[in-house]
């Protein structure tokens, strides 16, 4: 992936970007490239900047397009899904989306990223605050002693739902 990059800085448009970039000119904006040339421009400003980022694409399909692409050019890589919405009645939901959120939230939190992918509709729907999120974060190691009421009420605040028997993520049971 290095011969890529090379490549690339190599060339006068990369520079003016690059230029932008270190002046603190934001946003930039490359038109006129595929998703593997974006990807590889992508992956030459972060390393060579060594700056993280937000990437906000038009839809869900270019966001995970570019997210595997920059992921297999070796970016740690965060892709926020937009939220799912129901117009109607529904017997059961999946909450797929929701846990991706809040997987993609918490990441973010921890700084445990080079680029976060955006499609533009996530981008505009609200998100839990950081302070709120960062309360209802909790991590129990192997060892650690905690008291049950307290835990299942941490859990129930938080949007778990209790039941008998454990079936998918976003379930609890003692």
């Amino acid at each position: 992936m290095n011969f890529l990059n090379s490549v690339i800085t190599r060339t006068k448009g990369y520079t003016e970007i690059l230029n932008g970039v270190m002046a603190n000119r934001l946003p930039v904006e490359a038109n006129g490239l595929s998703s593997v040339h974006k990807a590889v421009l992508i992956s030459a400003l972060l390393r060579q900047t060594e700056k993280k980022a937000v990437l906000i694409t038009p839809d869900e399909a270019e966001a995970a397009r570019l997210n595997e692409d920059l992921e297999a050019l070796g970016l740690s890589t965060l892709l926020f899904p937009s939220r799912d919405y129901f117009l109607g009645s529904l017997v059961a939901a999946s909450k797929e989306y929701e846990h991706k959120r809040i997987d993609t939230l918490s990441k973010l939190l921890d700084g445990a990223f080079e680029l976060l992918i955006l499609p533009a509709e996530a981008a505009t729907q609200y998100t839990a605050p950081p302070e709120k999120l960062n309360k209802s974060r909790i991590k129990i190691s192997l060892g650690d002693t905690v008291k049950q009421n307290e835990l299942i009420s941490t859990l129930l605040l938080a949007g778990y739902t209790r039941s008998e028997l454990v079936e998918g993520a976003g379930q609890f049971a003692l």
